[in-house]
């Protein structure tokens, strides 16, 4: 008949903790019940470090509260982002009564939350901080951005157009305890970026068409599938008629701006001629729109996004060209 052996909290990291630990594994070991609980194991009080068991250099299994678990504990799965730019709301709900998160080891149980980003131009990371409150990081620099990434719950990238006040991009970054760590996380993010998976094709492309056809200035997109780390998103089709937003660099800060023009996935200047993104058409170094020049040809790139807004874009080629090659 099993033995049930008494059950020791892990929170102590004396050499007698370590002794009862090393006897109650022998004892499983050899086929006897141990009693041990949750606690041991995970973290079942929220907010304090979860209690995990290691074997030291000798050999002897010792308490271990290193653990580095950081994120969302089921990714994106259980929760939904909403930006309202009206009032430069964002809000991070759970699909069900609440979500869970970790930081470093610690795991924190959040309902729906929200917050105001600040009224400057540029990237606004949203993030939770060490004590578990959601937060904004502004224009982050590359290193900043690193340091969040490696150590906290990243939520959401949003650019903020101050000019026309209106979010341009509200990512989804909320990133899961699964299968990297924080510095995995990293690595993919900076190395890697997003990555194609499948689909996403033009489609209806018209080349070489003749003068003064609508149809060789539209183009469609397949659906198709990109991942960003851990993150799988699935992307609708776009039609050659409905037309993508287009993006472009704007003034002497190079910031960010788009347009739309129904029907096409690149924008139309006066004439019938399309525009290219030039950085000295409002003097040198000032970024804005030119018509290309009669016969001459102009670049746009598509892209797929982790946005819940312009999940597909177009991007305004920066030059015109006399050939094609």
């Amino acid at each position: 008949m099993a033995t049930s052996l008494p059950y020791y909290p892990l929170t102590n990291t004396g050499v007698n903790d370590a002794n009862k630990i090393n006897a109650d594994l022998l004892a499983l070991a050899n086929g006897t019940f141990v009693n041990v609980s949750a606690q041991t194991l995970s973290a079942s009080n929220l907010g304090h470090p979860e209690q995990m068991i290691r074997s030291n250099s000798s050999g002897q299994i010792v308490p271990d509260t290193q653990s580095i678990r950081t994120g969302f504990e089921f990714e994106y799965n259980d929760t939904t982002i909403a930006f309202i730019s009206a009032i430069r709301l964002f809000t991070l709900a759970p699909t069900g009564s609440s979500f869970s998160i970790w930081i470093a080891g610690k795991n924190y149980l959040k309902s729906s939350e929200s917050l105001t980003i600040s009224n400057v131009e540029g990237s606004h990371l949203i993030y939770y901080n060490a004590s578990s409150v959601l937060s904004e990081m502004v224009n982050p620099t590359p290193a900043q951005y690193r340091t969040i990434i490696n150590t906290l719950p990243t939520v959401s990238y949003i650019y903020w157009d101050v000019s026309d006040q209106n979010g341009l991009f509200v990512n989804k970054e909320q990133h899961g305890i699964s299968y990297m760590s924080g510095e995995m996380h990293a690595y993919l993010h900076f190395v890697f970026h997003t990555q194609w998976l499948d689909g996403l094709g033009l489609t209806n492309v018209v080349p070489d068409g003749s003068t003064g056809s609508n149809a060789s200035a539209q183009f469609g997109v397949a659906s198709g599938d990109i991942a960003d780390e851990d993150l799988d998103f699935s992307i609708s089709s776009v039609a050659s008629t409905t037309g993508l937003t287009v993006f472009y660099n704007s003034g002497a800060s190079a910031a960010l701006r788009y347009g739309s023009q129904a029907g096409y996935s690149v924008l139309n200047a006066g004439g019938g001629l399309i525009y290219y993104n030039n950085i000295n058409a409002g003097g040198a170094g000032i970024w804005g729109l030119t018509a290309v020049t009669s016969s001459n040809f102009v670049l746009y790139h598509v892209f797929a996004t982790t946005s819940i807004i312009n999940p597909l874009i177009s991007v305004m080629g920066q030059a015109q060209y006399n050939t094609i090659a």
